[in-house]
């Protein structure tokens, strides 16, 4: 999991601040952390600009070395981000998942996105809490907000979006 964000990782917040960012696995000083069989790739949007201003070429072939390595390679990124259009270049195998929050403002900016990336693409609804929130129309899934869940990395929440990366998944019981 390739994490592309403006400022500090979520990453780092959510499971741990040791986590070896991105720039130090760049740059050979360590080595991904696996956590629940994932390999971790945090990254504090401050170095990118740095290693994408010196070596482009660079973080391009350690990109491509990541996603060689792995089944599944998933990005969290916004749009704004230096990387974005490189990695949302239409290829083989790539699905764009567009992820929102409930607000009004968050799904209208998510909606103009879904028209910028390729297919296949699909519009995901987190942190739902009400009726109203869940039946938003044109969402492909819609996840509930529970932090239990969350926490206990409960499959309830994985299963809809691997669903609809992989063909045939199977939901865990």
């Amino acid at each position: 999991m390739l994490e592309l964000s403006m400022g500090g990782s979520a990453l780092h917040a959510r499971i741990s601040p040791d986590l070896p960012e991105f720039f130090t696995i760049a740059t050979h000083k360590a080595e991904p952390v696996l956590w629940n069989g994932v390999s971790l790739y945090p990254m504090d949007g401050r170095t990118i600009d740095v290693l994408w201003s010196e070596d482009p070429q660079g973080v391009r072939n350690l990109l491509a070395e990541i996603q060689r390595k792995h089944t599944l390679f998933v990005v969290d990124c916004f749009p704004g981000h230096p990387l974005f259009s490189e990695l949302s270049k239409p290829k083989p195998g790539l699905i764009n998942l567009v992820i929102t929050s409930p607000r009004d403002d968050a799904i209208l900016q998510a909606r103009r996105l879904m028209n910028e990336v390729s297919e296949p693409r699909h519009l995901v609804l987190n942190m739902a809490k009400s009726v109203s929130d869940r039946a938003e129309s044109g969402m492909s899934i819609v996840l509930p907000y529970n932090e239990t869940w969350a926490q206990s990395l409960d499959p309830r929440l994985a299963d809809p979006i691997l669903e609809q990366a992989y063909t045939g998944w199977k939901r865990r019981k």
